[in-house]
């Protein structure tokens, strides 16, 4: 199990365009985590500089339905941890695509592929923990 993991690690940041969209890719995931979830669960969650979770729907107390992601620390770090690591690992892929075209056109390439994992894998997974939750999802997920 250990060397299936050191491979796909050694694969993962076998080149300097790997090794710098995974850093781009993780750094927006990061920073776009919080407020995705306020866009799938219409709860409140924001950019960072706007107060992150401050206005979620999960601290207001009286609310029928808290947001699922917030609510469920397991599957809060489940949904956003999937996410984040399928928008790496797609990101680091060795594509036929990647091949013959330059450098800074390979980086945005993996850089858009990974947002695109990542986004479709929160979406995903939005749905999957609101329907475990009883929570009402926005029209565009349903």
């Amino acid at each position: 199990m250990l060397k299936v993991i050191k491979k796909q690690l050694d694969n993962t940041f076998s080149s300097k365009e790997k090794r710098l969209t995974v850093l781009i890719v993780l750094s927006i995931e990061l920073v776009t985590i919080t407020p995705l979830c306020g866009y799938l669960f219409q709860c409140g969650c924001d950019w960072p500089w706007l107060g992150l979770d401050d206005n979620c729907n999960f601290h207001q107390l009286n609310i029928k339905h808290q947001c699922p992601w917030c609510i469920s620390m397991l599957m809060g770090i489940l949904s956003t941890g999937l996410a984040i690591i399928m928008g790496l690992y797609v990101s680091s892929l060795s594509l036929v695509f990647f091949v013959n075209i330059n450098k800074v056109k390979e980086i945005l390439s993996r850089i858009s592929l990974g947002l695109i994992a990542f986004v479709l894998t929160a979406m995903i997974m939005a749905i999957v923990a609101a329907s475990q939750q009883g929570y009402p999802l926005p029209n565009y997920l349903n």
